[in-house]
């Protein structure tokens, strides 16, 4: 009896071992609205754009998935002089644990259009390979006070190419880094819905 115990809890421990654990994402509280106040930010060798994000918790059970995506609306808010930011598509967020990642859907190209008056003619365009945007996020707490979350852009760096804009540009062709980051600081994400609860994600 002892040695078929034995066997069966030797199987049970392979069988444990063969079989892979199931990941899953989650947002809560389910249906909250949202905000990440201007913060994060697009940044270049002429100058920056920080950006608000907007977006909702899908209801109950989508908020709760292998992995989750919302779509969010991203506003950019404050610039640099002569500096300018223009963000169009459809944009999501995927959740992934601690890690939040923003993107234009189907990755279009020019999701993200940067200006600057220094450079009259010319266009900074992102890539469909260039149009993912990665970050952490850091859940809040509500004992023994309450804290909201907060997101950091962690400063990763996605190649542009320069192009003409309703006119002659010398530099068109040319590469430059864009990093979307929070500098060495993190940005607040606000529970418009019920304020005193902080948006929780978790894996």
């Amino acid at each position: 009896m002892k040695q078929k115990f034995a066997l069966l809890t030797i199987l049970g421990a392979l069988l444990a071992l063969a079989v892979p654990a199931i990941s899953s994402a989650s947002m809560y509280p389910a249906g909250a609205k949202f905000e990440i106040p201007a913060g994060p930010s697009f940044s270049t060798s002429l100058g920056n754009c920080t950006v608000k994000i907007t977006g909702q918790v899908p209801s109950a059970p989508a908020n709760e998935a292998a992995s989750v995506s919302i779509p969010i609306t991203p506003t950019v808010s404050t610039c640099s002089s002569g500096f300018s930011t223009t963000m169009t598509g459809e944009w999501m967020l995927g959740v992934s644990g601690v890690a939040f990642t923003f993107g234009a859907y189907n990755n279009p190209p020019e999701a993200v259009v940067i200006r600057s008056t220094t450079l009259p003619g010319c266009k900074l365009s992102s890539t469909g390979a260039s149009a993912g945007y990665q970050g952490l996020f850091l859940n809040g707490t509500t004992t023994p006070k309450v804290m909201q979350s907060s997101y950091h852009g962690h400063g990763v760096a996605r190649s542009f190419t320069w192009a003409n804009d309703g006119g002659t540009c010398a530099i068109a062709g040319t590469k430059e880094a864009v990093v979307w980051g929070s500098g060495s600081g993190v940005n607040s994400v606000k529970n418009l819905t019920t304020p005193a609860t902080p948006i929780i994600a978790s894996s």
